[in-house]
């Protein structure tokens, strides 16, 4: 499985590296064509849709890599058949509720909720993101049920980024409307999508099959478990959109196009937990089904070392540029490299954790799940209307770090609780301790201006001392992966 589970999220790792390279540029690109306020507009408009997108979803992703990996594994593809044709026909009828719903309230929208009249055409063009995502969602699951995580990267990744660049840099040389980006967007999405229906090949499984519509599969096990899911979801977008809508109202709209800047460069260390949760999910479906604990906590433990040993040095990297890269997104933003360090340690409270949080989705702890994000709604506003008034966009951050600390203390401590698994080993401490004596040095001590032949010897450089330090673990994890199934 560790196999499997490193095999796959290779692929995924390809597909986000060049993502983000590709991406990195357009966006950059993007926003010194049109300004942090107007990227500020683009992204409260796709903030809001994405909160309409997860309301209207139902859960149907999870529930497909809850139930799907398990019929697939006992060659139910009758079940597994039904299940997927009932969702891809729900998918389809709520993701054009959800779009129209914004395109006919999108003047109340803007004008009584965001208090904003220029939001509106924005809300128009951001309502047809939520049929799209919807049915990326739903597709992409099932490629992943199978594990065909390839065909991913190629048709939803590859192609969709491609696509979205090359009509970026070829319209902005003309125009600087970022709504012209959002249509962009959605014609990227359109050929994506289309790629990814047609392409998909399973003898004995199918996207959408008209006559497994009549066969009964959605019974009380699957709704009990959608329920959990969906109520969890909601709860977390409502936790993570709400700074989000608090800042929309409280602050500057460039204020908001900044912190998305720095969410972007943060969110980033996140590449290789996203991309392993991604496979892990449904392996963890069918170890918990086995009731193979075993194999789950030796995953569980080797997969959270891999995370932190690729993570680290990129974040000591990233900050050791970060005035030269903020830089690259206009002056305004190269002075913010301190609210990005806060972000940094944020997310790497996430990420020094492993998939904890898949691990309590897919593990039967979702009724702890629903708690926590209970308490992230509670600390969140609080927090927010606090802090957001008095720091601005430092107490964002801020925020942000601190929900993401607790979070996932809380869930380390209940996966040990009930699941008797843990995380971390003698060396992920001692890769924690180096990690906060050196980012602290770099933040300190780097200068202010670089030579050109430092920008290529530094990072392979950091790299090379983190895998010589700690060469014996990761040859260890080498064997344990080839001896694996």
């Amino acid at each position: 499985m560790l196999k499997t589970l490193v095999t796959q999220t290779g692929w995924n790792i390809l597909g986000t590296v060049f993502a983000f390279t590709v991406g990195f540029f357009v966006k950059m690109y993007l926003v010194n064509a049109i300004g942090a306020e107007n990227f500020g507009l683009y992204i409260i408009a796709t903030s809001f849709q994405s909160a309409v997108s997860t309301i209207v979803a139902l859960a149907i992703p999870s529930v497909l890599l809850k139930f799907l990996p398990a019929y697939i594994a006992q060659k139910d593809f009758i079940r597994a058949n039904a299940l997927a044709s009932k969702f891809l026909l729900a998918s389809f009828v709520t993701g054009l509720v959800g779009a129209l719903s914004i395109i006919v309230f999108h003047h109340y929208i803007a004008i009584y909720v965001f208090g904003n009249e220029e939001l509106k055409p924005y809300l128009i063009l951001a309502a047809l993101y939520i049929p799209m995502t919807l049915l990326s969602s739903y597709i992409t699951s099932l490629y992943r049920s199978v594990l065909k995580i390839k065909e991913i990267i190629i048709y939803s990744t590859v192609y969709m980024v491609s696509i979205r660049a090359t009509l970026t840099f070829i319209l902005f040389s003309f125009v600087n409307d970022v709504k012209y980006f959002m249509i962009i967007e959605l014609f990227a999405y359109l050929v994506a999508n289309s790629l990814m229906y047609y392409k998909f090949k399973n003898p004995d499984f199918k996207i959408f099959d008209r006559e497994a519509l009549h066969i009964k599969v959605i019974d009380s096990t699957v709704v009990s478990y959608a329920k959990k899911i969906y109520t969890m979801s909601l709860l977390g977008i409502l936790s993570g959109y709400l700074m989000t809508f608090i800042m929309s109202i409280t602050l500057p709209a460039a204020s908001v196009g900044i912190y998305a800047i720095l969410g972007t460069i943060a969110g980033l260390t996140n590449f290789l937990l996203q991309n392993i949760n991604r496979i892990f999910s449904p392996i963890i479906s069918s170890l918990v089904a086995q009731k193979d604990f075993k194999t789950l906590a030796m995953i569980y433990k080797d997969s959270t070392f891999l995370i932190n040993i690729v993570t680290i040095p990129f974040i000591l990297i990233v900050m050791l540029f970060s005035k030269q890269i903020l830089g690259l997104y206009g002056e305004e933003f190269s002075h913010y490299d301190f609210e990005l360090l806060i972000l940094f340690l944020g997310n790497y409270a996430t990420i020094s954790v492993g998939s904890s949080g898949t691990v309590m989705v897919m593990g039967g702890l979702e009724k702890y799940s629903l708690k926590i994000q209970i308490f992230k709604i509670v600390f969140t506003f609080v927090a927010s209307i606090i802090l957001l008034p008095l720091f601005g966009l430092l107490g964002a951050v801020i925020i942000f770090a601190l929900l993401s600390f607790m979070v996932n203390a809380i869930e380390v401590y209940l996966i040990k609780k009930h699941l008797h698994i843990f995380p971390l080993d003698g060396g992920s401490f001692v890769l924690f301790g180096l990690f906060i004596v050196l980012l602290g040095s770099i933040f300190i001590l780097r200068p202010s201006q670089y030579e050109i032949w430092q920008y290529f010897i530094y990072p392979p450089s950091i790299y090379l001392f983190f895998l010589l330090v700690f060469n014996k673990k990761i040859r260890l994890i080498i064997q344990t992966i080839r001896e694996s199934k």
